[in-house]
């Protein structure tokens, strides 16, 4: 999955109601089956039912200053970045946890015996380039007793995807199990995957929505319909996932069916959590990640987890 920079593009899924009933959606990458929910809403009216126009805006870089800057209302981001951006004094608040466990791993080709940590030792890592990507890589390789000095990590170039495993641009790379994971066995593609959930400081809530906090502050009503209508379309997705594939290729034509299909099986069972409510965040666990990020140095202080995450618009009928 591959961030894209067009900022005017809009896809305008409804039009027809008043610009006080619009709501905007950032993605965080293309459109790929983390989004399941959002466009099941959409297809199945969901958020027509609420009253509510949504519009879903391509992804960004800056995607959390956009959404302070008020180019939309909500975005799809991660715990870490939008800790930091909390941090930095930007008025953002999370309002819901889109998978409830960390779906990522650090992946090689098998024939590498890369299968734990430590054997990144003397390694080649590619990366995104993010000083919370490499403070994770370092924190699990020392968890496990190995030497993180030892690993290398290089510097970004070209794509940090299975193309850069199977042409030996580097023997690891960070991916999304519930996306290029399934790819790769598609392709035939034997990989040993370290889940990053199974490091408690180093996995975290990810992706997640984020919204702005004036703009909750000021329409909470309308905030809580949304959410209602979002809850909705990952509860279809999570009981639904052949259907949910075939509302997201509707959207999505260029994506492999096969691909799409595969995911959003894997996907179903994360998106709600034990007591099958979508979008609940636990404060310890919000907590655990800010005190590895004071540790690792990506914070200057510690942020309470009321200030980063809120379940109070969440609503799952």
């Amino acid at each position: 999955m591959k961030k894209i920079s067009i900022l005017l593009l809009i896809i305008i899924l409804f039009s027809c109601r008043q610009q006080d009933d619009t709501f905007t959606i950032l993605l965080d990458w293309t459109i790929n089956t983390n989004h399941s929910g959002i466009f099941a809403a959409v297809y199945l009216g969901y958020f027509a039912e609420e009253g509510l126009t949504v519009q879903i805006l391509p992804a960004a870089d800056n995607g959390l200053e956009l959404l302070t800057a008020g180019h939309a209302h909500f975005a799809i981001s991660s715990q870490s970045s939008l800790t930091r951006a909390i941090e930095r004094g930007l008025p953002l608040i999370g309002v819901a946890t889109i998978l409830q466990e960390d779906d990522s791993a650090l992946a090689s080709l098998a024939h590498l015996n890369i299968i734990r940590p430590r054997d990144l030792e003397g390694r080649r890592y590619l990366g995104w380039g993010g000083s919370v990507e490499e403070a994770t890589i370092r924190s699990i390789v020392a968890a496990d007793g190995g030497n993180p000095d030892l690993v290398t990590i290089l510097p970004l170039m070209g794509n940090a995807d299975l193309s850069a495993l199977l042409n030996d641009v580097a023997d690891v790379i960070w991916l999304y199990r519930g996306w290029d994971g399934v790819a790769a066995r598609l392709l035939g593609i034997e990989l040993n995957e370290i889940a990053i959930a199974d490091f408690r400081g180093s996995s975290s809530y990810t992706p997640i929505l984020a919204a702005n906090l004036n703009f909750i502050n000021q329409n909470e009503e309308q905030a809580k319909a949304f959410m209602r209508a979002l809850a909705r379309g990952y509860h279809f997705a999570a009981h639904n996932p052949q259907e949910t594939a075939r509302i997201l290729l509707s959207y999505a034509p260029n994506l492999s069916a096969d691909l799409v299909a595969q995911s959003a099986l894997r996907l179903a069972p994360l998106y709600l959590n034990e007591d099958g409510r979508f979008g609940i965040t636990e404060p310890e666990r919000v907590s655990r990640r800010t005190h590895w990020l004071l540790e690792y140095g990506m914070l200057s202080h510690y942020i309470e987890s009321e200030r980063i995450f809120t379940n109070k618009l969440i609503i799952n009928d």
